[in-house]
């Protein structure tokens, strides 16, 4: 992503542009102690802001309203943070993670169906494995119809898991 000012680069768009404000004005409070009640304030928002996130997680991302509290003012903020911050250098690229390899019979189907397919032929026969096999070819059928709309038939996922597994 590109940035046209050191002030861009700085937003971020999940808190909007009030949290943004906010945080230049606790830039101009002068009094230390007033500065540090009023980025408490800010960082209180910030939490209500993402309240959904915090109870999905069940953790406390205090660190996280914190460090991003910082990053927003440049780490101009001139207080006692209540945690240690983390500095984040935007200019830096992230470690590169490695696509897995792994062979694939059918890219549109993926590793983790073929997998669900393996585990069907390993099951004993019975409701519980044509169950299991009703709902891997439901999701055959809608991976196939995302890939080619047209070509999403049963008789092509019956040809496709007969050719994956002996059912």
């Amino acid at each position: 992503m590109k940035y046209n000012s050191q002030e861009e680069r700085l937003r971020m768009p999940e808190y909007g542009r009030m949290v943004q404000k906010m945080a230049e004005q606790a830039l101009a409070v002068e009094d230390r102690d007033m500065r540090l009640k009023y980025c408490e304030e800010i960082v209180r928002i910030m939490e209500l802001m993402t309240q959904k996130q915090k109870k999905r997680k069940g953790i406390d991302l205090t660190q996280k309203y914190w460090d991003h509290l910082a990053y927003i003012t440049d780490y101009k903020l001139d207080i006692d943070y209540p945690v240690e911050i983390q500095r984040h250098d935007s200019g830096q690229k992230p470690n590169h993670v490695d696509y897995p390899q792994q062979k694939i019979k059918y890219r549109h189907y993926g590793h983790l169906l073929e997998q669900a397919i393996e585990k069907i032929g390993k099951m004993p026969e019975g409701k519980e494995r044509d169950h299991v096999a009703q709902l891997v070819t439901a999701r055959m059928k809608h991976s196939l119809a995302m890939w080619k709309k047209d070509n999403a038939t049963d008789a092509k996922i019956a040809h496709d898991m007969k050719e994956y597994t002996e059912i």
